[in-house]
């Protein structure tokens, strides 16, 4: 195809392909921030579900002493993963109630998915 052909068919083009949104069906639509929420929540459930598995497994060894510092590194690493998760929390929160139509609630959106990726890489170093 050539580019006077192109630009042929682009004159031609008068534009009867645009899409017929119906606000009534918002919730039918798939929001990257929707897919980052529902992500959110399954790896909080996650660990709030392998936490007490993991604290059975380590009050089930015999030796005293290793048993106490195994269920020690266990509670801190539960304290360091309440406050991460309280953190991931409150954006959760944010992305919740956010108005998507302001351009000032856009970038503040960006500035806080920023400061929470790099809270997430701060968290993973942690534990």
């Amino acid at each position: 195809m050539d580019f006077e052909q192109l630009k042929n068919s682009w004159q031609n083009d008068k534009g009867n392909n645009s899409l017929d949104i119906n606000l009534e069906n918002r919730e039918k639509f798939h929001f990257p921030l929707d897919k980052m929420k529902k992500n959110m929540k399954m790896e909080l459930v996650s660990a709030l579900f392998i936490f007490p598995i993991m604290l059975v497994v380590l009050l089930r060894i015999e030796d005293a002493y290793v048993r106490l510092l195994s269920v020690l590194l266990l509670l801190i690493a539960g304290m360091i993963t309440g406050y991460y998760y309280f953190k991931f929390y409150k954006l959760y929160h944010k992305i919740t109630h956010i108005d998507l139509g302001v351009f000032q609630n856009l970038v503040q959106l960006k500035y806080e998915l920023q400061l929470n990726v790099e809270l997430y890489k701060s968290y993973v170093v942690a534990f």
